[in-house]
């Protein structure tokens, strides 16, 4: 099943099917009563057979990984000319360097040094270049690689605002700030100076 439990299906979002935005969307765990229950209730939409090949726990990472689809080409259109940054090599920043690398993208991930485990293993996944940024410059790195121009994508996996900070002067004017992780508070500060005289393209992306 799929975590939504419930949409109105009545809505301008239903209508066009991006049911994600629908304003009376309830989702299983978090407006429903979550799925650590043997059986639970879903409706008969999210409901998806499963092909032999493939095991519960294979089935279960298919929602991260759709949400990672979902900002990679639905709402950033990445390319195979795109160099990118994903900060935060976590479950979904390494589901969003495998789609991007499957597409062709240049791929810096970024993380810290507690996250030596999971660079190395973003190195396998087939990151480009992985940067610790407890340890290295990342500007200076960026703008080796990209001839002082910057990347052209950003996706936030880390929800952490000095990292989202840290990297909006790295991206080309006119690129793309995608917004996949949540931060701990709705309420940040950002560096909105940047993204107005770089003319970024701030993007959230939701499921």
């Amino acid at each position: 099943s799929e975590t939504t439990f419930y949409v109105c299906g009545e809505c301008d979002y239903c209508k066009e099917k991006q049911y994600n935005l629908c304003p009376h969307r309830k989702g299983i765990g978090t407006q429903q009563n979550g799925s650590m229950a043997n059986y639970v209730l879903a409706r008969e939409e999210s409901i998806h057979l499963l092909p032999d090949h493939l095991s519960y726990e294979g089935a279960a990472m298919s929602e991260p990984l759709a949400c990672c689809v979902h900002a990679m080409y639905q709402k950033s259109h990445l390319e195979l000319k795109d160099t990118i940054i994903i900060m935060g090599p976590g479950p979904i920043g390494l589901y969003l360097l495998q789609i991007a690398k499957e597409i062709g993208a240049f791929v810096i991930m970024t993380g810290i040094t507690k996250d030596a485990h999971r660079l190395a293993l973003a190195k396998k996944l087939g990151a480009d270049v992985i940067v610790d940024t407890m340890k290295e410059d990342l500007a200076k790195v960026v703008n080796e690689i990209t001839d002082g121009y910057g990347v052209d994508k950003v996706y936030d996996a880390s929800g952490a605002v000095p990292a989202v900070n840290a990297s909006l002067p790295l991206i080309r004017k006119q690129g793309q700030f995608i917004q996949v992780g949540l931060f701990a508070n709705k309420m940040v500060d950002l560096d909105t100076e940047s993204i107005i005289q770089r003319e970024i393209e701030y993007i959230g992306s939701r499921s």
